[in-house]
């Protein structure tokens, strides 16, 4: 009976750190839509969901990971212009 006290407490104790995560990630994907498209927008959209509620999701999700796919571009864009500026520079 301990035993399975402690596999159920292990459990949840994953359980909740698993949503901590998603809830994370979520308000990561929700910030990278509104830098992405500005609040504004954000409120126009919102105001739109009573029309098609369902849509909200995926759209939000769609500009999130746009926002966040732009991030990674440009980062890595600039490191390989970082790199490059270092290879043809002559250092004395």
């Amino acid at each position: 009976m301990k035993k399975s006290l402690s596999i159920v407490s292990r459990m949840r104790s994953r359980l909740e750190a698993l949503t901590w995560r998603m809830a994370t990630q979520a308000g990561a994907v929700y910030l990278g839509a509104v830098s992405l498209i500005g609040l504004e927008a954000v409120a126009i959209l919102l105001t739109f969901t009573s029309a098609w509620p369902i849509a909200l999701p995926f759209i939000v999700l769609a500009l999130g990971v746009t926002y966040l796919l732009r991030d990674r571009a440009t980062n890595a864009w600039r490191r390989l212009r970082r790199a490059r500026n270092k290879s043809s520079d002559p250092s004395p």
